[in-house]
């Protein structure tokens, strides 16, 4: 659950209408550095889904694999 200024659900709003309902339910992994778990996803065969964005509780990125959506999440 997020609200309308939080950085997951500006991401979700960029989305084309079909991934914003794909990644409305997602998986979010908390680590110290997004830049670096997006590059090591990447490399593994994921691809990114939306640019980094900051918000109240953090930053975050989207990647997706096939249907599936990522969260990388960093806390301030």
């Amino acid at each position: 659950m997020s609200g309308a200024g939080t950085s997951a659900a500006q991401s979700t709003a960029r989305l084309s209408a079909e991934d914003a309902a794909q990644a409305s339910v997602r998986i979010v992994m908390e680590v110290p550095d997004p830049a670096a778990a997006v590059a090591e996803l990447t490399a593994a065969g994921w691809s990114v889904a939306t640019e980094p964005l900051s918000g109240p509780g953090g930053t975050q990125q989207l990647v997706r694999r096939g249907p599936v959506f990522l969260e990388v999440f960093s806390a301030r």
